[in-house]
């Protein structure tokens, strides 16, 4: 997973890397959407154990 971020981070920065930078762009928000859920599920779940 964390090479998928940073291909697309990369992306963001290289226009000419994989021709199309708005949809990269697009991939590379709902990739830090989904890593930040993802980590939200973790806490709210360590949070409910610890409680």
């Amino acid at each position: 997973m964390g090479l998928v971020v940073i291909i697309s981070l990369l992306a963001l920065f290289d226009r000419d890397l994989l021709g199309d930078r708005q949809r990269y762009q697009q991939f590379a928000a709902i990739c830090i959407a989904g890593i930040v859920s993802w980590a939200a599920v973790i806490l709210l779940g360590m949070y409910l154990a610890i409680v």
